[in-house]
């Protein structure tokens, strides 16, 4: 049936949406719980930790997932 195809295709979207924002969400607290390892007064991310976060966040920017999943 061809609404079972369509179910399944939009639930691995959902999930893959889901997965990729999951992935930046650790990133971001790995950056973060570095921050607050260094006691810097300043919280100015290195060069490697900007990279890290903008590698994870730029699937979570495209146009296909600009939408929150769970509105679907």
């Amino acid at each position: 049936m061809p609404w079972k195809k369509l179910l399944a295709w939009a639930t691995g979207q959902i999930d893959e949406a889901l997965r990729q924002k999951l992935e930046f969400v650790l990133e971001e607290n790995r950056v973060y719980r570095a921050l607050l390892d260094r006691h810097s007064p300043r919280w100015r991310l290195q060069d490697g930790e900007r990279k890290a976060l903008a590698e994870k966040g730029k699937p979570c920017t495209a146009k296909k997932f600009s939408r929150d999943p769970m509105e679907y």
